[in-house]
């Protein structure tokens, strides 16, 4: 039979003895021993056990045996100072629930109070698994969008080999062969596998422990070696070029690799919106100036079929495309590489038709100021350097 509440906490107060009663966490009184000598109606609403079973005993039987160990030491320990634990309790049927402790010790008597904490417990291990499979769920995106980075990005130095392998093999079967323009095709055919090599490299570089250094770039140099990649797909498309490059050395500090990459992007871009397009000659107008006070702006318009009004805010959106074979990355690509050089990138519609790409990119410094360089070149001949 359990003491009387006056015996358990040295007070008779009318609100203690309801407390007592009423009180949902598991209240109990032992001795220094551990033995218990007063137990509330919780123990029987929460774990089926009735005084009967509890009064007199040493509660450790109750305790999972994994806590067991644990909750003697926290017994021979506990002093003036509440001590606080956790540890789980065994219901009459078998199964076990977790609870918060907090036991003081008043001269040879133990007070302790006890909440069930294991619907929290069960929250918890509910939002860990869904955390879990969230993380799970961005890996895999991360990696599907690799994925598709890495497959875009070697698509179009592949592509450009198999162009001008096949037009070297036109000049080849000709009766009689035109080995000149045969060693062009070649020569592009060897700079596109550069190029793939380059991506590759970068990749790989990506996700190795050295980073890709960045260096000083003349930004005009650059936009004539990539010219030079894409220069078979303009002949084939007979694309007319146009060039006006600032008389000013340009220069920037980049990873030469990721800018051409962009590049090459937005070339590409401009040339298959212009193979839609039947009744005018297509015309690719490549521009670089100072902008003030200390940026380099490239632009890159083409007289294609234009960006549809609808999808202008969206064009550079992970995996959002209007292409049937198209995976959506590369000019989202193209913009968190510029971002990651401090510049920006963006669209707008072209004068009459078309589409315009405007990219600045902050200067290494400022630039000499002179008249630009305007030239129109056909498809047939390679950009001037």
């Amino acid at each position: 039979m359990s003491e009387s509440l006056p015996d358990r906490m040295t007070s008779g107060a009318p609100d203690t003895d309801r407390m007592w009663e009423i009180s949902p966490d598991l209240l109990a009184i032992t001795d220094a021993d551990g033995i218990c000598l007063s137990v509330n109606p919780a123990w029987t609403a929460v774990l089926q056990w009735s005084d009967a079973e509890l009064i007199a005993q040493n509660p450790s039987w109750l305790v999972h045996p994994e806590d067991r160990e644990k909750s003697q030491i926290n017994r021979r320990t506990v002093g003036s100072t509440p001590l606080l634990f956790e540890n789980r309790l065994r219901h009459k049927n078998g199964t076990y629930s977790s609870f918060s402790w907090v036991a003081v010790r008043r001269g040879e008597r133990i007070y302790i109070s006890a909440r069930d904490i294991s619907a929290m417990r069960r929250a918890q291990d509910d939002l860990r698994v869904s955390l879990n499979a969230i993380g799970e769920a961005d890996r895999h995106t991360t990696m599907s969008e690799m994925t598709a980075s890495i497959a875009h990005e070697l698509n179009q130095p592949l592509s450009s080999i198999v162009t001008n392998g096949q037009a070297g093999l036109r000049w080849l079967v000709r009766p009689e062969p035109d080995l000149a323009e045969v060693r062009k095709v070649l020569d592009r055919v060897v700079a596109g596998g550069e190029r793939a090599a380059e991506v590759i490299s970068s990749i790989r570089s990506m996700f190795g422990q050295a980073r890709r250094d960045k260096g000083l770039l003349k930004v005009n140099d650059l936009i004539c070696d990539v010219l030079a990649l894409v220069h078979g797909n303009l002949e084939n498309q007979h694309v007319a070029l146009q060039m006006a490059l600032s008389a000013g050395v340009l220069e920037v500090v980049a990873d030469r690799v990721q800018l051409q990459q962009v590049l090459l992007n937005l070339f590409n871009n401009a040339l298959e919106a212009m193979s839609s397009v039947a009744g005018r000659p297509g015309l690719l107008t490549v521009k670089s100036q100072v902008l003030e006070p200390s940026d380099v702006l490239i632009l890159v318009e083409d007289n294609g079929c234009g960006i549809d009004p609808e999808n202008a805010d969206r064009i550079f959106e992970a995996f959002f495309t209007t292409k049937s074979h198209g995976m959506g990355m590369g000019l989202a690509i193209c913009r968190s590489i510029v971002e990651a050089h401090g510049g920006r990138l963006w669209a707008a519609p072209g004068s009459a038709q078309g589409t315009v790409f405007y990219m600045t990119l902050p200067t290494h410094a400022p630039a000499a100021k002179g008249s630009s360089i305007n030239s129109a070149c056909r498809s047939g001949q390679a950009p001037a350097k």
